[in-house]
């Protein structure tokens, strides 16, 4: 297949006053969220988790997902029916389950993710969501 004419589309797009004008609003969201204090206060919390060894990570959230759902499954005793979630006790109960499962491999999880095929695709894509963290 020849590439030349799917490279003149996007040099057309990026010409275009739809995308140059998506552009600056883009730059200026970013200029303002760095230069807010509620940015900037993000941006140093994120900073700050990203110290924490990713397996710390993992087991921090699975550790507050149980937590929550244990409290929310105490809420369920208490509350009326007519006042709860319509989702029956089991699925809490196996939220909880799989959180504290996954807070004890969580050393596993981060190798296992080292290895997989997935990391190593979106590393390629430069997805730093998921490579910049582990």
């Amino acid at each position: 297949m020849n590439q030349e004419p799917l490279s003149s589309i996007g040099a057309v797009a990026g010409e275009s006053r739809l995308w140059r004008g998506e552009q600056a609003v883009a730059e200026a969201l970013v200029a303002a969220w760095k230069g807010s204090r509620v940015g900037q206060v993000a941006i140093a919390s994120a900073m700050r988790v990203r110290e924490v060894a990713p397996a710390r990570r993992i087991r921090f959230g699975a550790l507050v997902v149980a937590w929550a759902g244990a409290w929310h499954l105490a809420g369920l005793v208490v509350l009326p029916r007519y006042a709860t979630s319509g989702l029956p006790r089991a699925w809490f109960v196996a939220v909880v389950l799989v959180a504290l499962l996954v807070a004890l491999a969580a050393n596993g999880l981060v190798r296992a993710w080292e290895a997989s095929a997935l990391r190593r695709m979106l590393s390629r894509f430069n997805f730093s969501l998921f490579t910049s963290h582990f």
